[in-house]
């Protein structure tokens, strides 16, 4: 169950660990973890050690299988998700040169490691991955062959006073549920003109200083080269 878990997940408990390393030392396979950690092969999850004592750990570069980006965020009829301006994208500095899978992980695992990050507990997938920062989502998704990391940031909206559209018989009924939903997302970001620059800005922080944190120790001899678009430069954002 615990091996399976890690496979669909990248997350690793310290009972499997335990299991696994039963023939070792638990001085040692402390300092196994800690040579992981050093290596950005794998991020502590505090939250669950300070709510049980239990020692849990995330693993992206375990993960078996694909997923698509969209596919990681749960259908909630009482949230709307709002796309905050185009995507932002980590490139090479060499046109098409790809993004080796090595450096995502050590990317998505240095993002667990942001503070604002890693309140909620992530989604994770080999190739993509689910972020929270308060109300924003934020979707990774790694293109080996385009050379890019793609950045969505989304605004959820809660809309539980909203009708439900689970029973809707009419596609006039299906469009003015539409059309309600719509006038909602405008009216919530007219009363919070600040919010969309706020969190594409934040985002776009945290990916600069995490991928500044990781230059000397992964990626001196690489030359990468991020550029990052600024989506919300036309709604207040100055960053």
């Amino acid at each position: 169950e615990h091996w399976k878990e890690l496979e669909e997940t990248g997350r690793l408990s310290s009972k499997l660990i335990s299991r696994v390393w039963r023939d070792i030392d638990k001085e040692v396979q402390d300092q196994l973890v800690d040579i992981m950690k050093k290596f950005d092969l794998l991020h502590q999850d505090q939250r669950t050690m300070a709510m049980n004592g239990e020692c849990i750990y995330f693993v992206p570069s375990v993960i078996q299988g694909e997923s698509k980006p969209e596919d990681l965020v749960k259908a909630d009829s009482d949230t709307l998700l709002v796309d905050l301006g185009v995507p932002l994208f980590v490139s090479a500095a060499t046109p098409g040169m790809p993004i080796p899978h090595s450096i995502y992980f050590r990317l998505i695992v240095n993002l667990l490691g942001v503070k604002e990050l890693g309140e909620q507990p992530p989604v994770l997938r080999y190739n993509c991955a689910l972020l929270h920062d308060g109300p924003f989502n934020i979707i990774l998704s790694h293109s080996h062959l385009a050379g890019t990391i793609k950045v969505q940031v989304q605004l959820r909206i809660d809309s539980s006073s909203e009708s439900e559209d689970d029973d809707l018989d009419s596609e006039e009924e299906r469009k003015r549920i539409a059309e309600s939903k719509k006038d909602l997302i405008l009216a919530f970001l007219k009363e919070n003109p600040t919010l969309m620059a706020e969190g594409c800005t934040k985002v776009r922080r945290a990916l600069l200083d995490t991928l500044d944190k990781m230059r000397q120790p992964v990626m001196k001899s690489l030359r990468f080269v991020t550029y990052i678009n600024l989506p919300c430069k036309d709604n207040g954002c100055r960053d």
